[in-house]
């Protein structure tokens, strides 16, 4: 061009930022005035600021005094302010709302709300910067608190944007809520009551905007409520594959790992989008939770969760086939699927081959190692990540869980003291590792010194000292924490219970083990007796002698009984010589496990002591 003026600068730089090309867009603003003596408007100020806002986005920021903020931003952002005070269009409707995005953007909501209010009237823009900002930088409450008072002025109607900001809100809002049990989900109420709200008001942008429509699913997900989150799916005429991963991210989040794989194939077979990274993510952690709830079998010494790991690898295998295999978040969810189905060869072949590993992963692997009783391994990893990089809380936890498995009490001690050079020893999950650690090493008297100097102490970390004790057979001191526990409001739950009622069982408690069962699920605790409550008391059953009532318990109980199950009773007979019984049990280890030597084991040893006792009883009466 022969000739540039201010609109064909400002056409470049806005184009610029609007294509992410945001430090372009700000070098070329420094380069305007120079040379062509084209001095910029308001219009071009509204570009830059729109630049310094994707650029805020992208930067890593730091916190100060308490707030998350892009200080690199921030100081172009407050030049550009003045410049626009000098220029005489800070107050520009335009100018202004974009300032307040800018300033959002860079965490600096103080200066957003100053440039908000400093404004005599506000358009749509400017409301939803505003209460965005709120929203993105962890201030759900205010956001909301802002779109009433929208509302009450009635001056502006809110639009599609605004309304998924407010809704943004509620599902942040709704992750801080601690919920309610209703018909064993968790739910939100509160926010879930208030997003309610703000979706009767977005019914209609509901149909005419998926963006609308995707927050709104992703709303009742966060808040618990699947069923509206499902309603609102199926109202759309073209979900898209944000839509997709919403629903999906929300089954996997509230532990419908089922619905989530199904809801995965149904998006396969209508062929409506293709999947991408994000909705491998969720299809993944939802294996993960399978592999949570899966028995497992014995394979070379180690518990692997086969169902899962086989769907885990088919997954995999789609992921790979789709071009996702490489991506982070994809990568980060196989390490952790792999490692939670036992499959550690897996899990570290995958983290092997990734360009870039974060502490998160590092731990994930560290905590696989000491699930799979390779804490050798787990100690080493956390040594290599020592080295490279200053622990953080969870890295630290999984390494403590690695010494209790292999009961390394020095190294143990020397993470113990690295957990206090870090100040985190109030940190309420190491406190607990600490006193299961303790615990676990027989070091009980540490770990009432850690107990008592702990500045809070949880239900989980009460726990933990119970099952200190309870693994060293001490009833009395046991029984006085479990009561203890309930004396401060800490509500005994089901691994509580589990510790308790193994004790019962080890020390001949039968009565009160018996009582303890059916007294956890009254409403007095509202603990739901999983599988392992059911061994303990088959176990309690088994060693009073009382066998036929320890198989009727197997076959009352709500799930299907294992091989561990039938071993048990096997067990049982094997004390109490009862042929007839220990025969039901051994074709059912059978069955269930197939080679199963510890039940040949067993059946042997009472098929040999019938036979001794048969002897005896001969060689007596002849």
């Amino acid at each position: 061009m022969l000739l540039r003026d201010v609109v064909s600068w400002n056409s470049l730089v806005m184009g610029c930022a609007e294509n992410e090309e945001e430090e372009l867009a700000l070098e070329l603003f420094g380069c305007m005035g120079m040379g062509e003596n084209c001095e910029p408007d308001s219009r071009t100020l509204v570009a830059v600021l729109k630049a310094c806002a994707i650029l805020a986005a992208k930067e890593d920021g730091c916190h100060v005094d308490g707030k998350f903020v892009k200080l690199r931003c921030v100081e172009k952002v407050i030049a550009l302010h003045d410049r626009a005070r000098e220029m005489g269009c800070d107050r520009e409707i335009y100018v202004a709302s974009t300032l307040v995005d800018a300033y959002a953007k860079c965490g600096r909501m103080a200066d957003s709300q100053q440039v908000f209010d400093s404004l005599t009237s506000h358009n749509v823009v400017s409301w939803t910067a505003l209460i965005r900002g709120y929203v993105e930088n962890g201030q759900g409450e205010l956001a909301l608190e802002l779109f009433d008072r929208m509302k009450r002025e009635g001056r502006t109607l809110p639009d599609a944007l605004t309304l998924a900001a407010a809704l943004k809100a509620c599902a942040t809002m709704a992750a801080r809520e601690e919920g309610k049990q209703i018909d064993g989900r968790t739910v939100k109420m509160k926010w879930l009551e208030k997003g309610m709200v703000v979706h009767s008001q977005a019914t209609r942008m509901v149909s005419n905007s998926v963006q609308v429509a995707n927050t709104v699913i992703d709303m009742y997900c966060r808040c618990g409520s699947m069923l509206n989150a499902r309603k609102v799916f199926d109202t759309l005429r073209f979900p898209t594959v944000v839509s997709w991963n919403a629903l999906l991210l929300g089954y996997a989040d509230n532990g419908e790992a089922e619905l989530c794989l199904e809801l995965f194939e149904e998006m396969r077979l209508l062929q409506c989008c293709d999947p991408n990274s994000r909705t491998f993510v969720p299809v993944l952690k939802a294996c993960t939770c399978l592999a949570a709830s899966e028995e497992g079998q014995r394979i070379d010494g180690k518990l692997v969760k086969v169902k899962a790991l086989e769907r885990g690898m088919t997954l995999h295998a789609l992921a790979r086939r789709s071009g996702w295999e490489t991506d982070a978040f994809v990568e980060s969810s196989l390490v952790n699927l792999y490692a939670r189905c036992g499959s550690m060869v897996d899990a570290r072949k995958v983290f092997d081959s990734m360009a870039a590993c974060n502490s998160v992963l590092w731990t994930t692997l560290i905590v696989g190692y000491a699930e799979s009783a390779e804490g050798q391994v787990a100690l080493d990893l956390f040594a290599a990540v020592y080295v490279r990089t200053k622990p953080d809380a969870h890295t630290l936890a999984a390494a403590l869980k690695s010494c209790s498995s292999l009961v390394a009490v020095e190294v143990g001690k020397a993470i113990h003291a690295e957990v206090c050079r870090s100040g985190l020893e109030n940190d309420a999950v190491l406190v607990n590792c600490l006193v299961d650690f303790y615990g676990k090493c027989g070091k009980l008297v540490d770990a009432s010194c850690q107990f008592d100097s702990a500045s809070t102490v949880d239900m989980l970390v009460w726990t933990a000292l119970i099952a200190g004790y309870c693994r060293q057979g001490d009833t009395t001191r046991a029984f006085e924490l479990f009561n203890g526990m309930q004396d401060q409001g800490s509500r005994p739950n089901a691994a509580t219970f589990l510790c308790i009622l193994t004790l019962c069982s080890h020390v001949g408690l039968i009565e009160e083990g018996k009582r303890l069962f059916h007294l956890m699920q009254t409403s007095r605790y509202e603990v739901q007796a999983e599988m392992e409550h059911y061994h303990c008391l088959v176990d309690i059953l088994g060693r009073a002698g009382e066998i036929d009532k320890a198989v009727a318990v197997l076959e009352a109980m709500p799930f299907k009984p294992s091989a561990l199950s039938w071993s048990i009773v096997l067990g049982a007979c094997r004390k109490w010589n009862n042929t007839t019984v220990g025969k039901l049990a051994f074709e059912w280890c059978l069955k269930l496990e197939g080679s199963n030597a510890a039940a040949y084991s067993l059946m042997a040893n009472i098929q040999g002591t019938c036979q001794k006792l048969e002897t005896d009883r001969n060689s007596c009466y002849f």
